[in-house]
């Protein structure tokens, strides 16, 4: 809709445009689609703008992996924040499709974290899927802590189909479960590789995983990282 204002000519900042698009479909219960741009969507964060929150159930679909693409960039010289293209609330139901999402800073590792996806653990129960999406140059492109702001015991179960996932740093995908809680991933038709340092994926205990028809290729270390002792197989 022109009346959220985004411009798409890879110029002007877009984050207020889409942030209160986000908004109006969740309130809605509708899918936001987001268009073929003339450029991109340049989308800036800064310390007061640390990401865009996906605060409800929410679908966002572009109309393709080569002709949508969602530029983010932060504008700070400052350390110690962590920034997230999309940040999902914990307990959300979200869905990511046909679109493109690029980190174009490049920074050090050492002055911030910036996730592509980042999925705020809970004790909710939450749905997610990521399909055909090419997300590059981020720290991390699919990531999930294990602490959230409660008990962060719930089931999230992420699907991730016919991506390709090119991290400029660390993980292609990385999911950290507290005792109690558990991360379901299921990743099937997908391409993770040559990631700076890590592992391409990284799993913690109390988690499981179902991976078809995957290409891992380049990673700095392991391909897969299952890490701890309860491990029922």
């Amino acid at each position: 809709d022109p009346a959220f204002g985004a411009k798409g000519d890879g110029t002007t900042n877009d984050r207020a445009a889409f942030q209160a698009a986000m908004d109006a479909a969740i309130e809605a219960g509708l899918p936001l689609v987001v268009p073929q741009p003339p450029q991109f969507y340049r989308i800036a964060l800064d310390p007061n703008n640390e990401r865009l929150l996906v605060h409800g159930d929410l679908a966002v679909v572009g109309e393709g992996r080569d002709t949508t693409t969602l530029r983010f960039t932060v504008q700070t010289t400052a350390t110690g924040k962590k920034y997230a293209a999309f940040y999902v609330a914990g307990g959300v139901n979200f869905q990511l499709a046909d679109l493109r999402l690029e980190e174009d800073l490049h920074q050090s590792v050492d002055q911030f974290e910036f996730a592509g996806v980042y999925f705020e653990s809970s004790s909710r129960q939450s749905a997610c899927l990521v399909e055909g999406v090419d997300v590059e140059g981020f720290t991390h492109c699919l990531y999930s802590p294990s602490s959230g702001t409660d008990a962060a015991d719930g089931e999230l179960f992420l699907a991730v189909r016919d991506c390709d996932l090119h991290p400029w740093w660390t993980f292609c995908i990385a999911l950290w479960t507290v005792p109690g809680g558990h991360k379901r991933l299921h990743l099937y038709d997908s391409y993770l590789h040559d990631n700076q340092n890590g592992h391409l994926v990284y799993y913690q205990p109390h988690n499981s995983v179902h991976v078809e028809n995957t290409r891992f290729d380049g990673a700095s270390s392991w391909a897969f990282h299952f890490q701890g002792t309860e491990v029922a197989g």
